[in-house]
């Protein structure tokens, strides 16, 4: 999860958000529930909300943190 993670926002960098977001998708999508896999599920939340607001998708991006 946490290679998901970093992946999505090494493609975030690249300007490449919906790439990016598809990969948050893919660890948010993970059946894994310990401490850590929430973590990485947090950060890919987060992750996801800024990508959604580059690619100008601010009300998709709001309701994901709210």
């Amino acid at each position: 999860m946490r290679a998901g993670v970093l992946l999505g926002r090494t493609l975030q960098e690249q300007g490449k958000h919906q790439e990016a977001i598809v990969q948050f998708d893919e660890v948010l999508a993970s059946p894994e529930d310990g401490v850590a896999a929430k973590e990485q599920k947090l950060s890919a939340t987060l992750a996801k909300a800024v990508s959604l607001a580059e690619a100008k998708q601010l009300d998709e991006a709001v309701g994901l943190i709210e």
